[in-house]
């Protein structure tokens, strides 16, 4: 599990390394919110497996409730743009 942590860290770092530049002086901790958006996935995922309930009334089984999820990622990473623009 370590092991699998590191790489995930490392390819993260790749990608940061790419995407910062766009935020910087911006004001917006891109790395934070990406923290808090990874960390709230990897909950979703393993909360779901584990005990097969919703969280926060949302089923990521359930491939509406997945899509609802996946726009919600979608209009996140727009307003956190959004925001490092102005």
């Amino acid at each position: 599990m370590k092991e699998v942590g590191l790489k995930r860290e490392a390819f993260g770092e790749e990608v940061f390394k790419l995407l910062l530049p766009n935020f910087e002086k911006s004001g917006v901790d891109f790395r934070a919110i990406m923290a808090l958006q990874v960390a709230g996935i990897i909950f979703m995922v393993l909360q779901s497996k584990a005990s097969g309930n919703p969280f926060c009334g949302i089923d990521i089984n359930n491939p509406n409730d997945m899509d609802r999820i996946l726009k919600s990622l979608d209009q996140l990473t727009d307003l956190v743009y959004d925001k490092a623009k102005n």
